[in-house]
Order: C-alpha cells, then sequence, then structure tokens
C-alpha cells in the first residue's frame, strides 16, 4: 500500500548537499516528543553546527545528542524532537541531533534548514500529508524525487514496503467471535451427520415366525450321513418311486409329503372304483 506525490513547494537553494529526505509527522499514538526528520549528506563532508531548522517559521538550534555536527558524504541523521521518546521506538544507532520544536502539524507545513539564524536557505520544502501516513507508523520518505508512505528507514536509504496496518482491539475480538462461531457451527453439523443404526423391534408372533424360517432353512441345509446301499423297496406307487429316487434325497421331509399325498391319492381311486 503506498501512494506517489510530489511536493507542492521546493524552492531551490545555494547547496543541494543536504536534503530532507524522510518525515515523521504522525506518529502512532501521541506525537508529543516523538516525531523525527531524517536528513541525507549527497555531497562533501559538511559542518552543520550552527545551522539552523525551521518549522512553520519558527527556528530551532541543531545540538549533537550522539555523533559531532560535522556529516560525511552520504551520511544520514535524524532530527529528533526529543532523543530518549525517539529510541524508545526505534531501534536508531546512529547520528541523533536533538533540536525541541512544538509539533509537526499533521495537515503538513514548511520544513527549512538555514546555514545559521539568518543564513542561507539550504532546504526548503513543504510536505503533504498522505493518507497512509497518518497515524498509522507510516513515515513520508523521498524516493526517486516523489514522497511515498512507507514503513519508516530513520538513518537508511529508502525503500518501501507494503504497510501493515496492525488490528484494533476491536478487530482482533471480532475476529474471535467468528472463530468460536464457525467452530460451533462445524460442531453442530458433525453431530447433525452422525449416522445412528435403527434397533429393529419384533413382537412375540414375528420372533416365532423369525425362529420356524430359520429351522426349515437348518433342515434344508442338513445333508444325510453316507449309509450303506439298502436293496430297492418294492415300491408299489410311481409316485412314490420318483421321489425315493430323486437327486434331491437329502429333502427328507418333502418326499415325506409326497409318500402321504399319494397315498391319500390311492385311497381315493379305490374308493371311487367300488
Amino acid at each position: 500500500m503506498k501512494k506517489l506525490i510530489s511536493l507542492l513547494l521546493i524552492i531551490p537553494t545555494v547547496s543541494a548537499q543536504i536534503e530532507i529526505t524522510e518525515i515523521m509527522y504522525d506518529v502512532p499514538g501521541s506525537d508529543a516528543g516523538r516525531e523525527w526528520i531524517e536528513i541525507h549528506n549527497t555531497g562533501n563532508t559538511t559542518d552543520i553546527t550552527d545551522w539552523r531548522f525551521f518549522e512553520s517559521g519558527s527556528n530551532h538550534k541543531l545540538n549533537n545528542y550522539t555523533n559531532d555536527l560535522i556529516l560525511e558524504p552520504n551520511e544520514y541523521a535524524v532530527i529528533v524532537d526529543k532523543p530518549e521518546s525517539f529510541l524508545n521506538d526505534t531501534n536508531f544507532n546512529g547520528t541523533i541531533i536533538d533540536s525541541s520544536w512544538p509539533s509537526l502539524t499533521n495537515n503538513g507545513e514548511p520544513l527549512v534548514l538555514k546555514t545559521s539564524k539568518n543564513g542561507t536557505v539550504i532546504v526548503n520544502i513543504t510536505y503533504i500529508p498522505l493518507t497512509e501516513a497518518d497515524g498509522n507508523g507510516a513515515s513520508l520518505q523521498l524516493i526517486n524525487n516523489s514522497w511515498q508512505a512507507c514503513n519508516p528507514t530513520p538513518g537508511q536509504e529508502n525503500f518501501c514496503q507494503e504497510i501493515i496496518e496492525e488490528p484494533t482491539q476491536t478487530e482482533i475480538i471480532e475476529s474471535q467471535i467468528e472463530t468460536i462461531e464457525e467452530t460451533n457451527q462445524t460442531e453442530t453439523i458433525e453431530e447433525q451427520n452422525e449416522i445412528i443404526e435403527p434397533q429393529t423391534t419384533f413382537n412375540i408372533k414375528e420372533i416365532e415366525t423369525l425362529e420356524r424360517e430359520e429351522n426349515k432353512s437348518e433342515i434344508i441345509q442338513i445333508e444325510l450321513p453316507t449309509q450303506e446301499i439298502i436293496p430297492e423297496p418294492k415300491i408299489k406307487n410311481k409316485l412314490v418311486k420318483l421321489a425315493y429316487e430323486s437327486e434331491n434325497k437329502g429333502f427328507v421331509i418333502i418326499g415325506f409329503y409326497l409318500f402321504l399325498l399319494a397315498s391319500l391319492a390311492l385311497n381315493v381311486i379305490q374308493l371311487i372304483s367300488k
């Protein structure tokens, strides 16, 4: 997430050796004592001991907090409102310049560097705030002559990464509630999808019927033991003989009923013939 913007106002100066390259004008939380400005020496070694920093027309002295106020070629330095607060917010270990000011406005304002209170203007810019740098931890950085809202890089060459905003407490709570609701919904669906096998109940008549069917099945599946061959008896009735010689000799009960049926039929015929 980044946005390019050009300066509204850049006034030519006598020297372009020192330039303002990064501005932290809206720190997350309270701005008091935590704002800072990065400068970069793009030329020869430069002594800025007597220089003044102007914001909104007010001038402020530059005091060395770490190292001295002589900037070597390609050296970065950070002008801060309160060094202790700046160090609490960052892991910076470069040149820190102490120069207290009331506050950098969140609406933009002129920033000027002069060689003295009434000296030559070296830098004169007016920064324009960006929504992406309004209190979310991003700073304004000069990259390829354009200002971008990026993650802060004090004392380093500017580069822009995607700004990841920290979630608010409300967003965290809402996310936790959504997670709990999704978990409960999943558990409910799983419970509904459980397969419960129905229990089959039988009354007494049905049980007796099942037992008879099972008994019949067992009788049908019984094989007769091997016996000695018995001479074929004299069977008068052909129907009985067919049943006796049937390949399904194991069906003893069926044969028995056939025999009775044949006997009954024979008796009926005899009665009719008389």
